[in-house]
């Protein structure tokens, strides 16, 4: 009987245990273009630094996972460097439609309705084993008229 009740016990606490593992995302913010590149180059590869007036980031966190939303603003005249520069390290999306996914519809991800979408990349950072592996969606868009257009870049993954 002893044994019964110890069991029952250790069951318990055990379930209490893997209910109280789920804890609150911490997101991290950023709006520095160097700390903002310096993450884009761990997770990408590819270094927008130069190109960059203007960025914001938030990197999700969550029981050692984590999800990046960034925006970086650029001028109209760097888009067609960036443009080539995307498609040599990425992957191109050539669907004839670019659909964006809601992101937990987040800001960044409703701005992007507002835009004129120009393109859809896709790459994958690897780590050491096929269960790290992290899917990261770039999209690049444009905001305004003329030759007066602001150039954007939304990352998601």
């Amino acid at each position: 009987m002893k044994t019964r009740i110890a069991a029952v016990i250790l069951i318990i606490s055990c379930l209490f245990s893997f209910c109280s593992c789920e804890t609150e995302p911490v997101i991290e913010k950023s709006a520095s273009i160097y700390a903002v590149n310096q993450y884009l180059l761990e997770i990408v590869g590819i270094d927008f630094t130069r190109y960059t007036a203007e960025t914001e980031m938030e990197v999700e966190k969550k029981n050692g996972a984590e999800f990046a939303y960034i925006k970086i603003h650029q001028t109209y005249n760097v888009s067609s460097e960036v443009t080539a520069l995307l498609k040599k390290e990425t992957n191109v999306d050539d669907a004839p439609f670019i659909r964006i996914p809601a992101y937990k519809n987040h800001r960044f991800a409703n701005e992007m309705l507002e835009m004129e979408i120009t393109g859809h990349y896709i790459t994958v950072k690897t780590g050491g084993s096929l269960t790290e592996s992290r899917h990261i969606d770039i999209y690049t868009a444009f905001k305004g008229e003329g030759e007066g257009k602001d150039y954007y870049i939304f990352i998601f993954g």
